[in-house]
């Protein structure tokens, strides 16, 4: 079957300085690093919410909101299926579990998001996409636009995504203050509208996410994560034979 891909070559074609000019790597990634995240979702009356320890439900005017802790950790690269290379793997941890596995493959220069499992899930079973999905490169400068398309019916889900970049700003989160790309995402996975923002520090990593789920022009779900600390994991030395 065939799967149409689309980049924008202004994304990679640009000349212009970009954004982050310098030689340094946009992070350094060291297996156990993480990231703590402060989340609330928003949601309609009737909706679920996530449950379990450390988790605050509140009822508003307008439905129902959830307040916790959520933790991104470094594991390293893996392969999470036997037909796939070596990805960097994240996993979500909220109230001591892992909810999530995120695979991506951060370069020097961009970083591409590869896959992800909910292990919320019964039977879930791993997603790799047969198109990276670039979220930003050290070529992009304010305004450049792209669009990738990505699935098929029995391997991977059928979306749509439109990227597009705001530009560096300062961001003040729970952490502290940074300055950060800001970087929006829309789409279409199915019947759901999905708007993203992500605002990227380099040598920091994401410190900001606000999500938000439409149906029919409606709003289900608007998530909001905000880095309140980040812990820097241990490298291994290896010792030289003698």
């Amino acid at each position: 079957m065939k799967v149409v891909s689309t980049i924008a070559l202004a994304a990679f074609c640009s000349c212009a300085s970009s954004l982050f000019a310098d030689e340094a790597p946009l992070l350094e990634l060291t297996k156990g690093d993480s990231w703590e995240y402060e989340v609330t979702v928003e949601a309609p009356r009737g909706a679920t919410m996530p449950g379990g320890e450390g988790v605050a439900i509140k009822r508003t005017a307008d439905g129902i909101r959830a307040s916790f802790k959520k933790t991104r950790v470094y594991a390293g690269k893996t392969k999470p299926k036997a037909d796939s290379g070596e990805l960097d793997t994240f996993q979500m941890v909220r109230s001591g579990k892992i909810v999530e596995f995120e695979f991506s493959d951060f370069r020097k220069d961009a970083i591409y998001a590869l896959g992800s499992k909910d292990t919320t899930k019964k039977d879930s079973q791993v997603i790799i996409l047969n198109q990276p999905l670039l979220v930003y490169s050290t070529a992009n400068k304010p305004g450049d636009q792209w669009e990738i398309k990505s699935g098929d019916e029995k391997t991977s889900p059928l979306f749509t995504r439109k990227f597009r970049v705001y530009g560096e700003e300062e961001v003040k989160v729970p952490a502290g203050t940074f300055n950060a790309v800001r970087i929006v995402m829309t789409g279409q996975s199915g019947p759901t509208e999905i708007k993203r923002t992500v605002w990227f520090s380099k040598g920091n990593g994401f410190v900001k996410e606000e999500k938000t789920y439409y149906s029919d022009s409606k709003r289900l779900i608007h998530q909001v994560m905000q880095l309140s600390k980040f812990t820097k994991g241990k490298a291994v030395v290896k010792k030289k034979a003698e």
